[in-house]
């Protein structure tokens, strides 16, 4: 889906501004269910006020925010809405009543939950009935000694009540390290939920009887072990862990969570994927897609993935070396996407055998900075960049940026949750100064519309940007679609042929797409999209050859011979490049690309490689292809597509700076 194809479902804020984000959101019971946070930036620049001082003053003046002159009186009732899509309904289904007295303030109410921030729906093991559960926040921030959080349980969608949490017990006694509920998930028939401090990340608890309440749950993470995010994956519960004392950046660790306590958890992915010298600490967003569990990190904002062998791919991010060897983004994006303040990845979820990706951006908070708006060329950029950023990919690799300026709203700070629906796709905002948005996307198709390009790559060679694709099926001709710098997209050129050379780059970023055209047909929609700087080196038949023998020496083959038999094939399409036909070289790649991604084995009954390593072989296979045309072109040499160069072509070409160090840094390359 594509922006146009987004509509707004639900009044900003739900008609309350400070209705601020969109905290939580799940599909039941034929309903969109949506928990809000209340004023939450007012919250936390009084929570700074009260707790450091100094320079952090309550309220902040900024024209944009309104917050009552003192916390106490904030309107602080966190809400749950719910919408019929047959109806075109939305109800407010939950408010937190305010009749908690503040310590020391008498006479003065807050209410019992700020915000709701987690869902989840657990299924009963005795009679299989349903219900959603919603983890509370508490204003423990704000107000010391109100109480711990509490969670609210439905049968029926429609009435909400509290389970119980009697003092004494273990959910009673929650105290202000534990004053909210973050991520939940449900696994092997407990319902796993985050309860911590403030920022999300915290102890991980379980429960068998979660409507039981009070001692039904137990803590069963190790002591210092704070967890952000869950996901069931693979048989295991796999977690996403901070670590903010050591420096050493995030954890992915899992769990199959049985037997005694303590429960084992192995390391997955340690000390924030290698990342040097400033790893994220912590990791924001799991989401499993096609096999696989995607994982988004916070500053910087980057995008692994694990496979089932819990080997893992960097997708977005900065090239690194690990103990594995040299990782680079397959994507050949930088963190956020190439713009540094996006903050973290902070939601993923996946629609229609899509994966969609909604960023966090700092961008609205830095223009509301007077002397970083001061500083030459920085304000045309941070404009054009305002908002979050939404992207998707139907392989994990090939990202289609579909929006970088939060739909239009530059005060639209992130993508907080999703939902997948029979009726498109929902997701939901965090804007603190005007409220939250809810958008519904549905695809479209047009009548006699074409398929767009597919598997759009870029390179740099001599300072020119060299862009291949292939044909969907239909297309006469293509279009090609440049942004520079703050500008917007525009045509920069059109072709029949299924590559072309762009030597006009003027500044250091540039995003391309390329739509696909056809007599009396309707246009494609863009292809995916391609940034410069490129953070990531062209594919080269050693690099291929290094990728079956790895494949080999993992076990990742059906049949013996499968390795020898790829090799040979592979050397044979080189061999015949090197003789200077490469149309026929490019044919026995199509050929060999096929047979892999058919999954067809040398013998009968068993596919050739494991699905995800057939998967990735396949698209290494088609990026060298489309090389060859440009060879084809004189744009290349076979020799450049021989051998990985000595030196590691990151392609930080035009004029742009390595995305490893300080991604927190403002910079006016996007």
């Amino acid at each position: 889906m594509f922006r146009d194809e987004f509509v707004e479902a639900a009044p900003q804020g739900f008609g309350d501004r400070q209705n601020t984000k969109a905290w939580s959101m799940k599909w039941w019971k034929n309903r969109v269910y949506v928990g809000t946070a209340r004023a939450h930036i007012c919250v936390q620049d009084a929570s700074l006020a009260f707790r450091i001082g100094g320079i952090f003053k309550y309220p902040k003046k900024d024209p944009d925010l309104e917050c009552t002159e003192s916390p106490q009186d904030l309107p602080l009732q966190a809400e749950i809405w719910g919408f019929s899509p047959d109806e075109e309904l939305w109800e407010r289904l939950y408010q937190s009543p305010q009749d908690l007295e503040i310590p020391d303030h008498p006479g003065k109410y807050v209410a019992r939950d700020i915000g709701f921030r987690g869902m989840a729906v657990f299924e009963n093991p005795e009679d299989g009935s349903e219900s959603l559960y919603v983890g509370g926040v508490s204003s423990e921030l704000i107000n010391p000694g109100v109480g711990p959080p509490r969670m609210l349980h439905s049968e029926d969608g429609v009435r909400f009540e509290p389970i119980p949490q009697e003092p004494g017990t273990i959910m009673g006694d929650l105290g202000f390290k534990q004053g909210n509920m973050r991520a939940m998930t449900v696994y092997d028939g407990r319902l796993f939920v985050v309860i911590g401090e403030s920022r999300g990340e915290g102890d991980l608890y379980e429960s068998r009887n979660p409507a039981g309440g009070n001692d039904n749950f137990r803590i069963v993470s190790p002591p210092r072990m704070k967890v952000y995010d869950m996901c069931e994956y693979n048989g295991y519960l796999y977690l996403g862990l901070t670590q903010d004392e050591e420096k050493e950046g995030y954890f992915v660790v899992k769990t199959d969570a049985k037997g005694d306590l303590p429960y084992t958890f192995t390391v997955v992915v340690p000390n924030g994927g290698y990342l040097k010298p400033l790893p994220s600490n912590t990791v924001v967003s799991l989401c499993v897609f096609r096999n696989r569990l995607y994982v988004g990190t916070d500053k910087p904002a980057e995008i692994i993935r694990i496979n089932p062998d819990d080997t893992w791919d960097l997708l977005v991010g900065a090239p690194r070396d690990t103990p594995d060897g040299r990782k680079e983004p397959l994507s050949g994006m930088a963190a956020g996407f190439n713009w540094a303040l996006n903050e973290h990845i902070w939601q993923m979820a996946v629609h229609e055998d899509w994966l969609y990706v909604g960023t966090n951006d700092l961008t609205s908070l830095n223009m509301k900075n007077w002397f970083v708006m001061g500083l030459p060329g920085i304000g045309d950029t941070l404009r054009a960049f305002q908002g979050y950023d939404l992207a998707a990919t139907r392989d994990g690799v090939h990202f289609t940026i579909l929006d970088r300026s939060g739909f239009g709203d530059g005060l639209e700070v992130g993508i907080r949750t999703f939902a997948s629906t029979p009726y498109g796709l929902f997701f939901g905002t965090s804007n603190p100064y005007y409220g939250l948005r809810i958008w519904q996307g549905r695809y479209a198709r047009v009548p006699d519309e074409i398929d767009p390009p597919q598997e759009l790559e870029l390179e740099m060679k001599e300072g020119a940007a060299l862009l291949t694709w292939d044909n969907p099926g239909e297309a006469q001709w293509f279009r090609v679609f440049r942004a520079s710098g703050s500008n917007p997209f525009e045509e920069i050129g059109s072709t029949e042929e299924l590559f072309f050379r762009d030597d006009s780059l003027e500044v250091s970023y540039n995003a391309y797409y390329v739509t696909a055209e056809a007599s009396g047909r309707t246009g494609s929609r863009p292809s995916n999209t391609c940034l410069v700087p490129l953070y990531s080196g062209p594919t080269t038949f050693a690099q291929v050859r290094d990728k079956i023998l790895r494949y080999g020496e993992q076990g990742k083959f059906s049949d013996a011979q499968g390795e020898d038999w790829l090799l040979e094939r592979l050397d044979k399409a080189q061999r015949t490049l090197e003789d200077g036909k490469t149309e026929e070289a490019q044919s026995q790649l199509r050929r060999l690309r096929a047979r892999v991604w058919a999954n067809e084995g040398l013998s009968e009954g068993a596919p050739l490689l494991e699905p995800y390593c057939a998967e990735d072989l396949e698209i290494l296979l088609g990026r060298l292809a489309r090389r060859i045309r440009l060879v084809e072109a004189g744009y290349l040499t076979a020799q450049d597509l021989a051998e990985t160069p000595a030196e590691e072509p990151l392609g930080v070409q035009a004029g742009a700076s390595s995305a490893e160090g300080n991604n927190e840094s403002l910079t006016t390359d996007p």
